[in-house]
């Protein structure tokens, strides 16, 4: 039987890494690029559970699936990439047809952003290139593309402009850099420059709030840096911290279901939060068992009060309100129930009593606290419905 359980979910697992393939192939350039990764942590956790348990087969089988949803992933984000480095290198084209010089400078400078391999992009700038609007800068000893853009543009993302400008050899390959090699680079459009600095002024603002452990302040600052620079391990870092704070502090506040949630968009790569879910999970249920005893020992204690002050509705409505096998609530719903029928037989009777004695109104008073009392007693009903006919021919009459 274990056997044949295993087998089925190889295949299940099986069938899912080849949806998987078969939706990235078939992807559509515009699809909507967060879908792949609905379900990745979700294999990823069954992969690391089931590596704890150590059943590696099916842990490697997961990790397949997270593999093939990453894929897809990277796939959808290359097209989208790709689509709006040419949506912006087409409208530099606009803007050189129409003498906007710098205009198409700053869109082409934008496609390479988006995909630093538009050659197109690269030829346009280079033949458009103002000697007013270039800067020279002699390679040192140490220097990388990465350390010369940060020199150069204050943000070492901005490589791929210093690899534009240096060339590539005769495979294609970009120049090595050499000590003393003067490279022309082209002053950034003042768009690229304000978007640097607020980048460096939404990180160092991000700093300062994980400091004052403002965590809900610095999801969007972080958010938006990995916007653009999608790479940058510090913000992936704040974001994941500031999880796990707000979640700390959700707990603490006694929001558990809010700190589960919380727990839950943490990358399982930068912390495994599954033992603290149990946790707080089990806190939860303690801490609802609590209150709910609670509630149940106010109500329970309203209708001992009720029942006390012969108040017999109120008291079968608070009864009614405590959770079914709380103390003796089983007996003392039967008793009160007993009692409100006798009530009901006593009132019946007295209206029987003063219907005798021609008190028409009172016998009807008494048959309506009946029925009242106990809404089954049929007989009180068609008495009041008789005595009320009845008392009104009397009127009539006078």
């Amino acid at each position: 039987m274990k056997i044949m359980s295993r087998l089925v979910m190889f295949l299940i697992i099986a069938l899912a890494v080849s949806g998987c393939r078969t939706l990235s192939g078939n992807s559509n350039k515009n699809a909507n690029v967060e879908g792949p990764l609905l379900s990745l942590s979700s294999y990823q956790q069954k992969a690391l559970d089931y590596e704890k348990a150590g059943d590696l087969e099916l842990a490697l089988a997961n990790w397949r699936i997270a593999e093939n949803l990453v894929g897809q992933k990277i796939s959808a984000l290359t097209d989208h990439m790709e689509n709006n480095a040419e949506k912006h290198f087409q409208k530099g084209l606009s803007f050189k047809k129409a003498g906007q010089k710098q205009e198409a400078v700053r869109e082409f400078l934008t496609a390479l952003r988006y995909d630093k391999n538009h050659k197109p992009a690269l030829k346009k700038i280079k033949s458009m290139s103002i000697p007013s609007r270039n800067i020279i800068y002699t390679v040192k000893d140490g220097d990388t593309f990465e350390s010369i853009a940060g020199q150069v543009y204050k943000n070492p993302n901005y490589d791929f402009i210093v690899k534009s400008f240096v060339g590539q050899d005769s495979k294609g390959d970009v120049k090595k850099l050499t000590s003393g090699q003067p490279i022309q680079l082209p002053i950034l459009e003042l768009e690229f420059t304000r978007r640097f600095f607020k980048f460096n002024k939404e990180l160092n603002l991000a700093r300062k709030l994980y400091k004052d452990k403002d965590y809900q302040g610095i999801l969007p600052l972080a958010e938006n840096i990995l916007i653009h620079v999608p790479d940058n391990e510090e913000a992936v870092f704040l974001i994941n911290s500031s999880y796990y704070g707000l979640a700390e502090k959700y707990f603490n506040e006694e929001k558990y279901s809010e700190a589960i949630e919380m727990l839950k968009l943490i990358d399982p790569r930068f912390r495994n939060v599954k033992n603290r879910i149990l946790y707080i999970e089990r806190v939860q249920a303690g801490r609802v068992k609590e209150a709910r005893d609670n509630v149940n020992d106010s109500n329970y204690q309203k209708a001992l009060a009720f029942e006390k002050k012969k108040l017999y509705h109120k008291a079968l409505s608070a009864y009614e309100s405590v959770d079914h096998g709380y103390l003796d609530l089983k007996e003392r719903l039967s008793r009160l129930k007993q009692i409100m029928r006798k009530e009901a037989e006593r009132h019946y009777l007295n209206g029987v009593k003063y219907f005798s004695d021609q008190k028409l109104e009172q016998a009807i008073g008494e048959w309506k606290e009946s029925l009242n009392l106990d809404p089954n007693n049929t007989k009180a009903k068609k008495d009041i419905e008789n005595a009320s006919q009845l008392l009104k021919k009397i009127n009539e009459i006078k």
